[in-house]
């Protein structure tokens, strides 16, 4: 009797260590998983990155566009104010002229 549970123990264990995984290979398998999560993560965050960088530009370029909106509307209203000084001496001027020539009488 005591040699047949020693036969059943051996077959057990030998056949325990012949399906057994060798050690190293979870570990390698899991390796290889960080790895492509690794990766993973490096063309998502590179995405991220590009797209930020694209709206800072989009950003930024619509700034300088408003700015130079802006410096233009500037420039163009210290013209607009020239011109309506320019307007006023010249009625002016002729309201002078009116009452110059208005005659003796009316004065």
């Amino acid at each position: 009797m005591g040699v047949i549970i020693l036969a059943v123990l051996g077959a057990l264990v030998w056949l325990w260590t012949k399906k057994k995984v060798p050690a190293e290979t979870p570990f390698l398998l899991l390796q290889q998983q960080l790895e492509g999560l690794r990766g993973d993560l490096q063309q998502q965050f590179k995405n991220q990155l590009d797209f930020w960088q694209k709206s800072q530009d989009g950003v930024g370029g619509r700034l300088d566009n408003a700015a130079r909106f802006f410096g233009d509307l500037n420039t163009r209203m210290v013209k607009v104010e020239e011109i309506s000084k320019q307007f006023l001496e010249v009625g002016k001027d002729i309201s002078t002229l009116q009452q110059i020539l208005k005659a003796p009488k009316l004065r």
